[in-house]
C-alpha cells in the first residue's frame, strides 16, 4: 500500500514543498494543495490521518476551533487527527520551550496563542474528537 499525501499552504511554501518530496523522491505522492488553513476546504472523509503542524498557536481560539471542525469533517470514519504544537502546562510557568515560544509569537504575532494540554483536550472533544492524549510537550493525538 502506498502512502498519499496531501499538503495544504500557502503558493510559495508549497514550492519549497514539492522541493524537499521531489528531493525525497516521493513528490508522485503528493497533493499539492495551495490554500490557506483558515479558510480551504479540508473535505469530507477523506483521510486517514490529518497533521497539523506548527501552526495553531497562531491564531485565536475561534479560529482554531473552527480549523479542528473542518478537520474533524476531513477525518474518515476511524481517522487519527494529530497535531504537532507547543504545548504550555496549565499554569503557563514551567515549560520553558513553551513559554519562549509564547514570547516570540507575542513579540511577531500578538493575536497568538500558546495553548495547554487541557485545552487542546477541550477544543478536540469539543469538535467530536475522542481518546485525547498527549504523548510528549510537543505532540497530541485525538480519534473520530
Amino acid at each position: 500500500t502506498k502512502l498519499f499525501r496531501s499538503a495544504l499552504d500557502f503558493p510559495k511554501l508549497l514550492e519549497v514543498t514539492r522541493q524537499v518530496a521531489e528531493a525525497m523522491s516521493v513528490a508522485e505522492q503528493v497533493e499539492f494543495q495551495p490554500g490557506d488553513a483558515l479558510t480551504s476546504d479540508f473535505g469530507i472523509d477523506r483521510f486517514d490521518i490529518v497533521l497539523l503542524g506548527k501552526i495553531l498557536y497562531y491564531f485565536r481560539v475561534d479560529q482554531v476551533r473552527a480549523m479542528l471542525h473542518r478537520m474533524h469533517l476531513a477525518l474518515k470514519g476511524d481517522g487519527l487527527a494529530v497535531i504537532s504544537t507547543y504545548i504550555a502546562d496549565d499554569r503557563r510557568c514551567t515549560d520553558e520551550k513553551a513559554l519562549m515560544a509564547a514570547l516570540q509569537l507575542f513579540i511577531f504575532a500578538p493575536q497568538s496563542e500558546v495553548y495547554t494540554y487541557s485545552e487542546y483536550r477541550r477544543l478536540l472533544t469539543d469538535t467530536g474528537l475522542t481518546h485525547v492524549t498527549q504523548h510528549s510537550d510537543k505532540l497530541i493525538s485525538a480519534s473520530k
